[in-house]
């Protein structure tokens, strides 16, 4: 019974991490995905598609250069930047980087 237990746990620990990077990707696919180029988002690293979006977190996961990924992800003001709303622009956001990345 306890083997069982066991396995049940690690079971539900794989899915919840499932859904956790599921659940992330997209919101960074709707956050992220219009995102210019700098040097850590580039055209092969990016939210812009959902395979892309996932294997963004994976390197998040592994800690490769985490710290540059989200500091361009909240530039925010640039001359590059065109602005669709008072929020959302194509060079980010400073709080939703910022919890996202936190939070992850």
């Amino acid at each position: 019974i306890v083997v069982f237990a066991i396995r049940d746990i690690f079971v539900f620990a794989w899915l919840y991490v499932l859904i956790l990077f599921l659940a992330y990707s997209i919101a960074a696919m709707h956050a992220f995905g219009d995102v210019h180029n700098w040097s850590a988002i580039n055209r092969h690293a990016n939210f812009r598609s959902f395979p892309n979006s996932v294997m963004m977190w994976v390197q998040q996961l592994t800690g490769d250069n985490w710290h540059a990924v989200m500091r361009e992800l909240m530039i925010g003001t640039h001359s590059k930047c065109s602005y669709r709303d008072n929020f959302w622009n194509d060079c980010g956001s400073t709080f939703v980087s910022t919890f996202m990345f936190v939070s992850f």
